[in-house]
């Protein structure tokens, strides 16, 4: 009888799956907090890197790397044109995947 009394009590300490896996999740968080931090710290910077006008096309440039699928094609409101060598410069506000996108834009080499 003592050893039944002795589970039951310790199934009582947690009454509620809920709290298991909000003891869990609290356990995790503060054995990985200074990863999460640094994450949170890099998107913050990053997004401000986004919007800054001297940074953007520069931020924007692995984004668009990704969605493209390799190096995408710039371009720029300054004269409508776009490069066929790849470099980009300040100047630069579009990007396109292709030479086709660019020019059905009305961009120009």
């Amino acid at each position: 009888m003592n050893t039944k009394s002795k589970r039951e009590s310790s199934r009582q300490s947690y009454p509620l799956p809920t709290i298991r896996i909000v003891s869990t999740a609290g356990k995790w968080y503060s054995k990985h907090r200074s990863g999460l931090r640094h994450t949170l710290i890099f998107a913050v910077i990053y997004s401000l890197l986004l919007f800054a006008p001297i940074t953007s096309p520069y931020a924007r440039l692995p984004l668009f790397t990704l969605w493209c699928r390799g190096l995408p094609i710039p371009a720029t409101d300054f004269g409508n044109t776009y490069s066929d060598a790849f470099h980009v410069t300040l100047f630069d506000n579009h990007f396109f995947c292709s030479e086709q996108e660019a020019q059905e834009a009305g961009y120009h080499l």
